[in-house]
């Protein structure tokens, strides 16, 4: 019951202290400036961003209404707050074609640099992570696999310390102090 609920916040904020370690918040204000103009001019990666997150959004959803009824109410809450940000953001897509009726092809530009192996072996991680959970419990199991992924992506170890520490506080305040849903312990501690 509470991977399904702790693994998309995990996701939203390993991407978050990805994104901003990597990309740096000025480089990426700059960058935003200087294609300002783009910006406007409907993107093709648009349709697939929204498309992926609409699915994504409505698995979870399928798979948190099978839950017990009072352990709903988190996993609705972030479910429903992703699904309208993404209708947000499809609208904003839509109101951008409308403005200039032209889609630009950014795919190219978005893969080029793409790194198949570190993609490959993140998503092998997941993989990894979930299926141990069982065994080491969820914050084992959580510590390991962002400390690998991010190592991997090279993230600053201080970033790392951050990630950890915010994502643990959160979950324990969350579940353990708020919802009192029992994380897996795992077979080692259990």
């Amino acid at each position: 019951i509470s991977v399904v609920a702790t693994f998309p916040p995990c996701i939203m904020l390993f991407n978050y202290i990805t994104f901003f370690s990597n990309v740096g918040v000025g480089r990426f204000t700059q960058e935003r400036l200087k294609r300002k103009s783009l910006t406007i001019i409907m993107k093709k990666s648009d349709f697939y961003v929204v498309a992926v997150i609409y699915a994504i959004g409505f698995w979870f959803l399928a798979m948190t209404l099978d839950l017990p009824e009072e352990a709903q109410t988190y996993p609705l809450v972030l479910i429903c707050s992703l699904l309208t940000l993404n209708s947000l953001y499809f609208i904003q897509v839509c109101l951008k074609y409308r403005k200039k009726r032209t889609v630009r092809d950014d795919l190219p530009e978005i893969f080029h640099g793409f790194q198949v192996k570190q993609f490959v072996t993140v998503i092998i991680g997941a993989v990894i992570y979930l299926a141990l959970m069982p065994v080491l419990g969820f914050y084992i199991d959580t510590a390991l696999y962002l400390i690998g992924a991010m190592l991997l992506l090279n993230v600053k170890r201080l970033y790392i310390g951050i990630a950890l520490v915010v994502m643990f506080a959160m979950v324990y305040g969350v579940f353990t102090l708020f919802l009192k849903v029992p994380l897996p312990v795992g077979m080692i501690f259990g």
